[in-house]
């Protein structure tokens, strides 16, 4: 199985306060995001992280990465420079990219395939978007509104209750939102 998840920023105390999160202290939400994480994630599990892993160093960034179920497949967020330069760290991952594109399994998708863009960052049009691929992105810790209706979720452990998410939830997200007015070949 696949989750999805961004903006854990382990080891980051002003995170908390920044975005409202319900923990007293940074150990505490350190400790209940490893276990939320862990609660859904198997060990035979794929997560794709959508930036923003760690704030810690990296001896304490590694220590959160072996505790961690599943092959984690690491997106680049503007906060993951301790990952970056540290090429220990960067091996401790399944896959790091800037951007990736993916399909899952799913009978009700063109083909028996669903596209998937995926990048830190939000975006207005993305490949495929006119044809009904989903942007995932985090980032934005829930606080971005939408101009129009778009097949596109943050992932982030703010709006989606401090858990990774799996593909049948984003599916669910994704089918209360009405394809919009194709007025060019983008759809917005």
């Amino acid at each position: 199985m696949r989750f999805y998840t961004s903006d854990t920023h382990w080891g980051h105390k002003n995170i908390i306060k920044y975005s409202n999160r319900p923990f007293k202290s940074m150990e505490e939400m350190d400790e209940a995001l490893i276990n939320n994480w862990n609660s859904r994630v198997t060990p035979q599990d794929e997560v794709i992280h959508v930036g923003d892993f760690s704030f810690h160093d990296a001896d304490k960034t590694a220590r959160i990465i072996e505790r961690l179920n599943g092959n984690i497949t690491l997106i680049w967020g503007n906060h993951d420079k301790v990952i970056q330069k540290n090429n220990n760290l960067k091996k401790m991952f399944n896959h790091t990219a800037d951007v990736i594109q993916l399909y899952e399994d799913d009978p009700t998708a063109r083909g028996g395939k669903q596209a998937l863009f995926i990048c830190h960052y939000a975006h207005l049009v993305w490949n495929k978007s006119h044809h009904g691929s989903f942007m995932i992105h985090g980032h934005s810790h829930g606080s971005l509104k939408y101009p129009y209706p778009m097949k596109i979720m943050d992932v982030g452990v703010d709006p989606c209750g401090y858990f990774p998410v799996s593909y049948q939830q984003i599916k669910a997200h994704m089918d209360k939102v009405p394809r919009p007015h194709q007025n060019d070949h983008h759809g917005v």
